[in-house]
């Protein structure tokens, strides 16, 4: 008997916004994205995760992902 298992990530946009990218150096649209890997059985995905939830936040200009936190900051406010 063929038994095929594997892996298999999911990655969901949670939230939709505009944040200042460190990276761009400007005011950008990003995507509150959470990744995480599934257990799949005969290429089905199945609800048994095998590993943590990541959550960041893609700048949708660069593409660069960064933490949480850099919703928060705004250079504006800092001076």
């Amino acid at each position: 008997m063929l038994i095929i298992f594997g892996e298999k990530e999911s990655v969901r946009t949670r939230d939709r916004g505009e944040f200042f990218c460190r990276s761009c150096n400007a005011w950008r649209p990003y995507a509150y994205q959470i990744r995480q890997c599934y257990f799949t059985l005969f290429f089905v995905r199945t609800p048994i995760p095998t590993s943590a939830a990541t959550e960041y936040v893609q700048c949708l200009g660069c593409g660069n992902h960064f933490d949480i936190a850099a919703l928060r900051y705004n250079p504006g406010a800092q001076r």
